[in-house]
C-alpha cells in the first residue's frame, strides 16, 4: 500500500486533482465542482490519500419556517475523495448525500452580487467566505485563521455597512491532536 500512496503522491498536483474529479465524475454524473469555486488540497497518511475540495464561497439562503423544513446548518459544502478506497464524501454516504449543496442558477447570480459589491479583495488563500441572505442585505463574513472581517452589503445598491474586523491570538492545537496516530498531513 505505501508504494501506491507513494505512486499516488508523486503524480504532481494536477494529475491527482484529474484523479480526484475521474472518481467523482464515474460515481456522480450529476455532481459538477469547478475548480475556481474551491479550495483544492491533498491529504496523506500510511493508509490514505484523500484530496479535499473546501468550499471557497458558503452560501445561507434565508431561514425557512414550517416543521419540516431544513435549515442551512443541515448543509455540508466540502467534498473529499479518498483516491486509495475511491470513497466520496459526503456523496457516498446515503444520510448525507441529499445535505451537499448544489447553488441553483439564481444563488449563483446572488454571491456573483456579493463578489462584486464585497469591499475586500478576493483571494484563494485558504481564507473562507459565508454568504447570508437577509430581506434586504446579505452579511458577509471572511475569515482566515485568526482574522476576521463582516459587513452587510445592501441587496439593491451594493453598498457596504457595518463592518467590522478582529484579528485575535490564534487558538493552541491540543497537544492530542498532534499526537494522534497516523494523522493526514498536508501535501499540498
Amino acid at each position: 500500500m505505501e508504494t501506491q500512496i507513494e505512486n499516488i503522491k508523486s503524480q504532481g498536483r494536477d494529475k491527482v486533482i484529474e484523479i480526484a474529479y475521474s472518481i467523482i465524475n464515474d460515481k456522480h454524473p450529476t455532481i459538477e465542482l469547478l475548480a475556481e469555486g474551491y479550495d483544492i488540497s491533498m491529504w496523506a497518511n500510511s493508509k490514505d490519500v484523500v484530496v479535499k475540495f473546501r468550499r471557497l464561497f458558503k452560501y445561507y439562503y434565508p431561514q425557512k419556517k414550517g416543521l419540516h423544513e431544513r435549515t442551512y446548518r443541515d448543509l455540508i459544502y466540502d467534498v473529499s475523495v479518498n483516491l486509495i478506497n475511491q470513497y466520496v464524501s459526503p456523496l457516498d454516504d446515503c444520510f448525507l448525500e441529499e445535505r451537499f449543496y448544489i447553488s441553483s442558477e439564481e444563488e449563483k447570480e446572488r454571491i456573483a452580487f456579493v463578489k462584486k459589491h464585497a469591499d475586500i479583495i478576493i483571494t484563494h488563500n485558504c481564507r473562507e467566505y459565508d454568504i447570508y441572505e437577509y430581506e434586504e442585505h446579505y452579511d458577509f463574513y471572511s475569515r482566515l485563521n485568526s482574522s476576521f472581517i463582516n459587513f452587510k452589503i445592501d441587496k439593491i445598491t451594493g453598498e457596504n455597512y457595518d463592518r467590522n474586523e478582529l484579528n485575535a491570538t490564534p487558538a493552541v492545537t491540543p497537544e492530542s491532536l498532534l499526537s494522534a496516530e497516523d494523522p493526514l498531513t498536508r501535501i499540498f
